[in-house]
């Protein structure tokens, strides 16, 4: 069935790729951000988007060069770095987007059913990723690595 589908719609494959570089680059900042947020005792406030930069920044590297060689496959003649400001451009609007979300949700939304900030920092910075991985896609495909 998958084999059909990436057949027919190579799109759902190249998506899959992209989920598992962003799994992978999600993994890094998130791990980022917990130490960072143990370390500082922040886990709320517009302080906190200067903590999410970090490890946001090491997972846009680590994505660039994935995404660019296996998912999107945009080797071309043009150098490793052709396409990193725009990658840059696109990943940066993300991480304001991110980072947005984040602050908003851990300001201004409770935590409840009595978890922790640590906690409920976690369940905003996933909110996040999953509103955000849709620009970064479809910002990736058509802006960064179009064909």
């Amino acid at each position: 069935m998958v084999d059909l589908i990436s057949r027919r719609l190579p799109v759902f494959v190249q998506f899959g790729k992209f989920a598992a570089v962003g799994l992978s680059s999600t993994s890094i900042d998130f791990g980022v951000l917990n130490i960072l947020s143990m370390t500082t005792g922040v886990t709320a406030g517009f302080i906190l988007g200067g903590v999410n930069v970090p490890g946001f920044s090491v997972a846009v590297i680590s994505s660039y060069f994935w995404n660019k060689f296996w998912t999107f496959k945009a080797g071309g003649s043009g150098g490793v770095m052709q396409d990193f400001p725009k990658f840059l451009a696109v990943a940066t609007i993300g991480l304001i987007l991110n980072s947005g979300i984040i602050i908003l949700l851990t300001t201004f939304v409770p935590p409840f059913f009595g978890v922790s900030a640590a906690t409920h920092l976690n369940l905003a910075k996933i909110v996040a990723t999953v509103l955000v991985l849709f620009w970064n896609f479809f910002g990736l495909k058509f802006l960064v690595f179009k064909k």
